[in-house]
């Protein structure tokens, strides 16, 4: 019996005559296939929540250093005004004039008791 070829227009004549793909069956995951992509998939979250971990323990180490920093700025300047005030209240001047308002004055000629001492000799 004679087959005729049967000529479609606008196709070429590979397109008809080519073989057909042969369609396999996809192989079945093993069960160690499986343990093993599981097993990475386990590894790879375990390695982002311990790097999700340092870095927040980094973030807020930094905080603590930014307030502590703060706040060691503001003691200095606390402290630089203390010590201006300690040297205003140290001036000989300034413990003068509270004397005087406390009603104290300069002891007298005969208030004043001048002691001789001499020198111990060492042993």
């Amino acid at each position: 019996m004679i087959v005729a070829k049967r000529i479609v227009p606008g196709r070429r004549q590979e397109e008809l005559t080519r073989p057909r793909e042969v369609v396999r069956p996809r192989p079945r995951l093993t069960v160690a296939w499986k343990l093993k992509m599981l097993s990475f998939v386990l590894a790879c979250a375990l390695a982002s929540v311990a790097l999700l971990s340092h870095y927040l323990t980094v973030v807020d180490l930094s905080r603590q250093i930014e307030l502590a920093a703060a706040e060691l700025a503001a003691l200095q300047e606390e402290n630089k005004h203390l010590e201006l005030e300690i040297a205003s209240l140290r001036a000989p001047e300034r413990v003068e004039a509270m004397a005087f308002e406390m009603g104290m004055q300069y002891p007298g000629r005969e208030q004043m008791i001048i002691l001789k001492a001499e020198a111990r000799p060492e042993q």
